[in-house]
């Protein structure tokens, strides 16, 4: 699964997003939401990219590693 999160380009599978069950990520690949996707074919959503990448390392690795120049409290907004 390609994705454009804010302009930050990501490359991961559907088995990791749809880890958690039942999320935006199932819906957005079971087709319940209309796919906005970039000129490169890329799905386009129009979040924070850079506060992206630790919570695609958690759906990874199931371990939430907060970077020292990040908010956890913004790290759970973008999640949420």
């Amino acid at each position: 699964v390609r994705l454009n999160i804010g302009g930050f380009k990501y490359m991961t599978t559907k088995g990791t997003l749809c880890k958690q069950g039942n999320c935006y990520f199932t819906a957005l690949l079971g087709g319940k939401y209309s796919a906005l996707k970039d000129e490169e074919g890329f799905y386009f959503i129009d979040r924070d990219g850079e506060y992206f990448k630790p919570i695609l390392s958690f759906l990874r690795t199931g371990e939430l590693e907060v970077p020292h120049d990040m908010s956890y409290t913004r790290i759970l907004r973008e999640a949420e």
